[in-house]
């Protein structure tokens, strides 16, 4: 095929343009949505899922949710972050350090989307 088999490519692709997209106000976060809904779908039904790319999909959901519906963005990140606890230890064992940094760099992230909501 023309694409890589989770979709890394094209579905990263979609994500990073959705993420300019909010940023840059370009478009309404239904649209956003959608857009992100159907990426997610995409990647979700590969043969071996990507793992990293369904959490950064996910996280890109959420920050489309966060101006209407913050709630439902903690809701979609938290998900994001418990699907990805046998990821996490599954690198651990691998990665120690990495993945501790990136746990951190996780954590402030949810912290700051959680305090979002009450400002």
């Amino acid at each position: 095929g023309l694409s890589h088999d989770a979709y890394v490519d094209v579905a990263g692709c979609i994500n990073d343009v959705t993420v300019n997209s909010i940023l840059g106000k370009l478009h309404d976060n239904k649209m956003h949505i959608a857009v992100i809904r159907r990426a997610s779908f995409m990647a979700s039904r590969a043969y071996r899922p990507n793992h990293l790319l369904l959490d950064a999909l996910n996280h890109t959901h959420a920050l489309a949710l966060l101006p209407d519906d913050p709630q439902q963005a903690l809701d979609v990140a938290s998900k994001t972050v418990s699907s990805s606890e046998g990821f996490i230890i599954l690198l651990s064992s691998q990665h120690g350090s990495e993945v501790k940094q990136h746990q951190a760099c996780a954590a402030r992230g949810m912290v700051g989307l959680s305090h979002a909501h009450t400002a």
